[in-house]
């Protein structure tokens, strides 16, 4: 993947994260010990504009303009897959399928007690982990994490089945966020698991 530098420069497909300056941005930065707090996919273009697919209050779409100050800050990380436009165009229909989806408020506040708690019991040397109840609904990083493997699904990259019949990797799939997406993005590996 590469970074993109220019914020004219982003086009549909494009995958990012933003380090929010809200008090639920920090919370979300503390919790998962990392710099970003939110992430999504820019998702389509309409009478000129691009919009992005994002899990807010639910899975919707949102004007990327609205993130043109922070890429200028230099909080908004965008990279853009290295895959072809008719994978690209699949894995965004799919993807698109999420569409008015429920957020991941309860997942969200869950893991805000529980990650910290996983990564003691890392660190102890258990390898057994406090799972979430409430996976159904996505958080942000999922949502953009489930793209990408669509993306690479398509270029036939991976070899394992996860519950939703997606081919992934990513062995730590519940307590991934939008630090990892940007570690992923940045060292081209999607095989990443969270920070510890």
């Amino acid at each position: 993947m590469r970074r993109i530098t220019r914020f004219q420069d982003i086009r549909v497909g494009d995958v990012w994260s933003v380090r929010s300056k809200g008090w639920l941005g920090r919370a979300i930065r503390f919790f998962s010990k990392g710099r970003w707090s939110h992430s999504g996919i820019v998702y389509c273009e309409q009478g000129g504009k691009l919009y992005t697919l994002e899990a807010l209050e639910t899975i919707r779409r949102q004007l990327l303009l609205e993130y043109r100050d922070a890429f200028l800050e230099g909080r908004l990380a965008v990279f853009r897959p290295n895959v072809s436009p008719k994978v690209r165009d699949r894995a965004l229909a799919l993807i698109g399928t999420r569409e008015g989806g429920a957020y991941g408020w309860l997942s969200t506040a869950f893991l805000a007690v529980v990650l910290p708690l996983n990564r003691i019991l890392k660190r102890m040397g258990i390898d057994r982990q406090i799972p979430n109840p409430f996976r159904r609904a996505l958080k942000c990083s999922e949502l953009v994490l489930e793209f990408l493997v669509a993306e690479h699904l398509g270029q036939g990259a991976f070899g394992k089945t996860d519950d939703l019949g997606w081919t992934v990797e990513v062995p730590d799939r519940e307590n991934f966020t939008p630090a990892d997406l940007v570690a992923c993005c940045e060292s081209g590996r999607l095989a990443l698991p969270s920070e510890g």
